[in-house]
């Protein structure tokens, strides 16, 4: 049984069907939502975490392999304090905005 809130195909038909009916890009896209979707309701779960690297992963030619490696980093504490450390430190060297 799955896990409460959520969701998988009732039959391996039923996904291969709906697969092939999207394009590549339109895979991708809904991958990419997924896997935000999931890190940003994860917590600290990393079952949860996992899904959304898995999702982001499918959604590679979208430019996300840097969002799923940072969603993967956040599974151990460890690796959650690299990903902060290494966004305060992307935050720090982004140029200042002009008002």
């Amino acid at each position: 049984p799955e896990a409460p809130g959520s969701y998988a195909f009732a039959h391996a038909l039923v996904r291969q069907v709906l697969l092939e009916e999207l394009s590549a890009v339109r895979r991708a896209r809904l991958h990419q939502q997924i896997g935000e979707a999931l890190a940003s309701g994860a917590g600290e779960d990393a079952e949860k975490l996992r899904e959304a690297t898995l999702h982001l992963l499918e959604a590679a030619p979208l430019g996300t392999i840097d969002r799923a490696v940072e969603v993967a980093a956040a599974r151990t504490p460890a690796g959650a304090a690299a990903a902060r450390t290494a966004a305060g430190a992307a935050e720090e060297a982004a140029p200042a905005s002009a008002p």
